[in-house]
């Protein structure tokens, strides 16, 4: 019996998985959103705050109402885009999106656990992510291999591939 070339789907739908390329650029864009989403909060608070004469320097409120909203735009960025809208802006421009083993979307708790081991694969400039996407048979990191999802891309077998992506779900 010949052997068959197994999609992402596993249903003959063959689904190019992204390698360190396509992660690159959706990582790329969606980190430059973040940071400019962030700062553009930090700004427009701390533009209204100092113009009602707060001493935001100073103040709780500049924790409150300025750094923690900051930081949280920063830091759920991933996994607010990833569950409200199955994606970020970065994956949806760099042509990619998340599926679980069989080809779906996944769950909740695999896109919480994808994203709650990110700092861990942002170790050290990110090399322990790239290092896993490099030597992981199907270029995944650390939080994809704990959730069981795969980074694809999303226009299936027409998709361009980068020099890493040939592999395929098996």
């Amino acid at each position: 019996m010949e052997s068959e070339d197994r999609s992402a789907t596993g249903a003959g739908t063959d689904l190019p998985v992204a390698g360190l390329g396509g992660r690159s650029y959706a990582f790329v864009l969606d980190w430059h959103i973040r940071v400019v989403a962030g700062l553009a909060w930090y700004a427009a608070a701390t533009w209204v705050l100092k113009r009602d004469f707060i001493a935001v320097e100073t103040d709780s409120i500049f924790w409150w109402a300025i750094l923690s909203p900051s930081l949280g735009i920063y830091l759920l960025y991933h996994l607010a885009f990833e569950i409200l809208t199955a994606g970020t802006p970065g994956k949806r421009l760099a042509g990619v999106r998340i599926v679980d083993r069989g080809g779906r979307t996944p769950r909740v708790g695999a896109l919480v656990i994808r994203n709650v081991l990110r700092p861990v694969d942002s170790f050290v400039f990110y090399a322990v992510g790239l290092a896993s996407v490099l030597f992981t048979r199907q270029a995944v990191r650390l939080g994809d291999l704990a959730a069981g999802t795969l980074l694809v891309y999303a226009n299936g077998p027409d998709a361009r591939h980068d020099n890493l992506s040939r592999r395929r779900f098996e």
